[in-house]
């Protein structure tokens, strides 16, 4: 289905047809929109980049470069070995050919000169060797988009001569995402906006600014040296980004890193004789029972889907208290507004259900009970990494339809620790609370989440969040459906599952 679909995409785009090739690739992904295929998102993007160039044809140079923007979004996806990866390289080569002949539209602005952004950075400063604490700087720059985050650094270094960082291979966080020097500003702009944070991939190991030792992590390929070589040693050492993402290091400095399961994946294939072995090896407390999906990195890899089959190979261990009658609460109130508004309950998540099958424009046609004097947060979770922008976006347009505030908070999309509280409890209980802590500390009086596990870890096992974190959780936990729902007029708490909540919602 896919091929046949890409094969007719490439003939029309080589021939022009853009509105054509449109078409044949849409009728596919229409087929896998609400699934879990984990090239929707790829196809997604050749279709407006496709378009994109019809908009050109038809005089929308603003919609053209909307559409292509979208289409460089979702290009990080097409990583070898993907399905139909050569499909896809050979129609990406012949649109980036079609770019470079519309390069004054997509490249340039309305009067054809090259675009340029503002932005106010807040850039780490540490010397090992004479500071006792970091501290960060404040510049305003002026700087084009085409240009690096690179050369955005090279400017912090020229008004500031003793900031250093590597000027190969160079790795920097902003707003504590992973990237490369290499990212044009545009596309960080894109992901970040104009105000920008820059650390260095550890503050934890950071030496000199943005440079950091990495002997950690060298030091742990030793877990899995005795199955390589030096060729091998080198792939692992690609990894840092891997290793230094993963916020379970800065939990347990111990934890071998995602980058060992990735190198581990790599010597299986490498060496299958050697996989009984090198599973045993990384068959650990510190290992991969540590490992959770994060959304800390960009571009988004594989890498998870690797960790993931692999972490499949090791027996499945239930988790104590969480089972279908335990969390039969979690999705009433969801069943409750498809009965009110006559709507079919969608298979992926509520936040889908309310969207597609409700709409936004019903609910505020039905609401009784605005939420204008609360602040609220949306969690969306590292199982969201692929969409995250999308989903945090019709997140707070539905909590804005309801009249909230909507409070952003740093830790919206970290992992939750429900992967791991079988295997690690304590620095399970400490992920859930810091993140319902920070939403509170952000300013937020309803932290809302959509997905179960979630309202598990940070509601039913709030008493053992807290006494991890020292703190007490007093933030309500609430699901996408039951503030919906409150918001149109069902206040029964047992209906909508209110009732067994460990924290209680004392504002109903």
């Amino acid at each position: 289905m896919m091929e046949k679909a890409l094969k007719l995409f490439l003939d029309d785009i080589k021939n022009d047809k853009f509105y054509e090739a449109h078409e044949h690739l849409e009728t596919y992904w229409a087929t896998i929109r609400k699934t879990d295929h984990p090239l929707k998102n790829l196809c997604k993007g050749f279709i407006n980049g496709a378009t994109a160039f019809e908009l050109i044809r038809r005089g929308n140079e603003k919609g053209a470069r909307t559409l292509w923007s979208a289409h460089q979004k979702y290009l990080p996806i097409m990583q070898e070995g993907i399905e139909n990866y050569t499909l896809f390289y050979e129609a990406n080569e012949i649109l980036q050919e079609l770019k470079k002949k519309h390069h004054d539209i997509l490249s340039k602005n309305s009067q054809g000169t090259t675009m340029s952004v503002k932005l106010d950075t807040r850039t780490f400063f540490f010397n090992a060797k004479t500071d006792f604490l970091a501290y960060y700087k404040n510049h305003q720059i002026t700087i084009d988009e085409d240009k690096k985050v690179k050369d955005l650094l090279l400017e912090v270094q020229a008004r500031e001569p003793i900031f250093q960082f590597r000027k190969t291979n160079t790795m920097l966080c902003i707003n504590g995402i992973s990237i490369k020097g290499t990212l044009t500003i545009s596309k960080a702009v894109e992901l970040f906006g104009t105000s920008w944070t820059i650390d260095p991939i550890s503050t934890f190991r950071a030496t000199n600014d943005l440079v950091i030792n990495d002997d950690d992590f060298i030091a742990k390929h030793q877990i899995l040296a005795q199955f390589g070589d030096e060729e091998d040693f080198k792939y692992y050492k690609t990894l840092i980004n891997d290793y230094y993402a993963s916020t379970s290091l800065s939990y347990n400095q111990d934890y071998f890193g995602d980058s060992m399961f990735v190198y581990a994946d790599y010597l299986i294939g490498k060496y299958p004789d050697n996989k009984a072995e090198i599973l045993q090896a990384i068959d650990s407390v510190d290992g991969i029972w540590l490992y959770e999906k994060e959304c800390n990195q960009y571009p988004l890899n594989d890498n998870a889907l690797k960790i993931e089959a692999l972490k499949a190979e090791f027996p499945t261990q239930a988790i104590k208290g969480y089972s279908d009658t335990s969390m039969a609460y979690y999705d009433k109130a969801e069943v409750a507004l498809c009965d009110h508004f006559g709507a079919q309950k969608d298979e992926d998540c509520a936040l889908e259900t309310i969207i597609d099958n409700i709409t936004i424009e019903k609910v505020k046609a039905e609401l009784k009970h605005s939420f204008e004097d609360f602040q609220v947060a949306f969690y969306v979770g590292s199982f969201e990494c692929e969409n995250l922008s999308e989903v945090q976006s019709e997140a707070e347009k539905l909590l804005t339809a309801i009249g909230a505030k909507v409070v952003k908070f740093a830790r919206t999309d970290s992992a939750d620790g429900f992967d791991i509280v079988h295997s690690n409890s304590a620095i399970a209980y400490k992920k859930a609370g810091n993140i319902a802590l920070d939403a509170y500390d952000s300013g937020a009086e309803i932290l809302v989440v959509d997905n179960k596990e979630s309202h598990f870890m940070m509601d039913q096992l709030v008493k053992k969040c807290e006494c991890e974190t020292g703190r007490d959780i007093k933030i309500p936990i609430l699901n996408i459906s039951q503030i919906v729902a409150l918001a149109v007029g069902i206040k029964n708490k047992a209906k909508i599952g209110l009732d067994a909540h460990k924290i209680k919602p004392e504002f109903i």
